[in-house]
């Protein structure tokens, strides 16, 4: 299992119901991925319970990307606008929630989020990190060093997060330390993380099972399909058998169907005859051993 993956047990729980770690006396900071769903974004903020919104990349570096970027919506718990919030972050990966402490000011919390959208990356470049959408924070988070994740939620409060299964995360903040490298940046680990999430999240969702539950073979095999051109969620979905096998995949005969100038659909046609086959075969082999 790759380490970001590992990690989450230790920097995460299930938090069940919001009101387990929600106080009804301080007002929300959700952050929503209002290109994904622009209708339901903007029909949001005409429900009872929102304070203000905040488009995230204006006044920024990124301000040209400003209509498709996310927003901040502070809003108050229990209301109308935090169900309708709440279950557009839960159930359609829109976004996520924290609660700042009282003491932390409403500017300085959207200057450090402004913050986390660019960073330096193991390449000497810059990286745009989908802050906004759940699978790339809880990669972010997972698999940061112990001194960046500290920096990154401080400000933050109570930060939760939505799971693949539809339920709420909370995240646990480790004490800073001044002795340790606490600079915003990518590392290894982290672009690893960031790349690998969005297949992450599609087998434990697919599966029903927890992101930690996510085994590497599996990981491995969806990241060969994609390199081979079989990206559509439909089509991976039909060869899930296929992705948890290692030996059917690395068989002279699934090789050469992936290297094969065929379209994408053509191929997914021939890997599933394959994996109808190879099942067949497995379930004659243990019927004779019986």
């Amino acid at each position: 299992m790759p380490g970001w993956l590992a990690r989450l047990p230790e920097r995460a729980y299930l938090s069940g119901e919001p009101e387990a770690w929600l106080s009804t006396e301080r007002p929300l900071v959700m952050v929503l991925d209002q290109r994904r769903a622009s209708e339901a974004s903007r029909a949001l903020l005409g429900h009872e319970g929102i304070h203000e919104h905040v488009p995230l990349f204006a006044a920024t570096s990124l301000a040209p990307l400003q209509e498709a970027g996310p927003w901040a919506v502070r809003l108050e718990p229990g209301s109308d606008a935090w169900r309708v919030g709440e279950a557009l972050c839960r159930e359609r990966r829109l976004g996520w929630c924290c609660q700042p402490l009282p003491t932390t000011d409403g500017d300085d919390l959207i200057a450090h989020l402004q913050g986390l959208f660019v960073w330096a990356d193991p390449h000497g470049g810059q990286s745009l990190v989908n802050l906004q959408d759940p699978a790339a924070l809880t990669a972010l988070l997972a698999g940061a060093e112990p001194a960046t994740l500290a920096d990154v939620l401080g400000p933050f409060g109570e930060l939760a997060t939505p799971t693949p299964l539809g339920q709420w995360q909370a995240w646990q903040c480790p004490e800073p330390n001044d002795a340790l490298d606490a600079s915003r940046r990518l590392t290894v680990d982290m672009e690893a993380a960031l790349k690998e999430a969005p297949q992450a999240w599609f087998l434990a969702e697919r599966q029903g099972i927890r992101l930690d539950e996510v085994d590497a073979i599996w990981l491995e095999g969806l990241a060969v399909l994609n390199r081979h051109g079989i990206t559509r969620a439909r089509h991976l979905e039909s060869l899930l058998p296929y992705v948890q096998q290692m030996a059917w995949r690395e068989s002279e005969e699934s090789r050469k169907i992936l290297d094969s100038d065929q379209p994408a659909w053509r191929k997914v046609k021939a890997l599933r005859k394959r994996m109808e086959m190879l099942q067949a075969q497995d379930r004659d082999t243990y019927a004779w051993t019986m």
